[in-house]
């Protein structure tokens, strides 16, 4: 599960093939329903977020976690609260739709931010996200454009990257946002999933520990952001798991 702000670097990468979705997740990803909470704080300056997400698939095979092989539909949402102290607030609410193929898979995204500062002014705004992944055997290759309405030059953000990722057991993956690398890598055990990445040239560091029994899974995460801000992050999903979605 990605978390619910954009201070948190996702240990999984934000253009990984699965998931569910957080503020900087891409929407092209195919279909695992499930349903999750997560929670992240950046201590030094007191900001926290709370978060909801859930998906999911239309005419796929989900048996053991399985992707789906043939066309299918994900539908996916997010929705998250972040306060800043007393002086702002944010109420985030995102809807992605994608489409998977043997090799592909496109999606798209609109999300509303209500912002305000308490006793003061508000505002909304409306963000868009696009994006695309091909992938063959264990490599994968993807992109990502995002961006605001109200002014969609000046705030248009843009990720590529690559992933591999072999039998399920290791997995790693590079990605470029035009201004820093981000490189990470998986190892997955039958109860426990170990997820790190870094960020460079820009400092950055995450680093995730991940139990799952039945379905459901329960992570802690903790990040390093600049030279002298910490995070921490935890995430509790139920992954859905039905022979057919129709």
């Amino acid at each position: 599960m990605d978390y619910p702000v954009e201070f948190v670097q996702n240990p999984g990468g934000n253009l990984a093939l699965s998931g569910l979705p957080g503020y900087s997740s891409t929407p092209a990803r195919q279909g695992m329903p499930g349903f999750g909470l997560s929670y992240a704080r950046l201590g030094e300056v007191g900001i926290q977020a709370a978060g909801v997400a859930g998906e999911i698939c239309l005419g796929c095979n989900v048996t053991k976690g399985d992707v789906p092989g043939r066309m299918s539909e994900r539908v996916a949402f997010s929705s998250s609260y972040l306060e800043m102290d007393s002086l702002y607030r944010r109420v985030y609410t995102e809807m992605d739709v994608s489409v998977s193929g043997t090799w592909f898979v496109a999606g798209a995204g609109y999300g509303f931010s209500a912002e305000w500062v308490p006793g003061r002014e508000h505002w909304g705004r409306h963000r868009y996200k696009s994006g695309v992944a091909l992938f063959w055997n264990v490599l994968s290759f993807s992109a990502m454009l995002s961006g605001w309405t109200d002014d969609p030059w000046r705030e248009l953000d843009y990720s590529l990257g690559t992933g591999i990722d072999v039998n399920g057991r290791f997995a790693g993956f590079v990605e470029w946002d035009g201004r820093s690398f981000d490189v990470g890598s998986s190892l997955r055990f039958e109860f426990l999933e170990i997820r790190s990445s870094y960020r460079f040239p820009d400092f950055g560091m995450a680093l995730s520990l991940s139990f799952g029994l039945g379905g459901v899974f329960a992570e802690g995460a903790y990040g390093v952001k600049s030279s002298n801000w910490d995070w921490f992050g935890c995430s509790i999903s139920k992954q859905i798991r039905k022979k057919t979605i129709l």
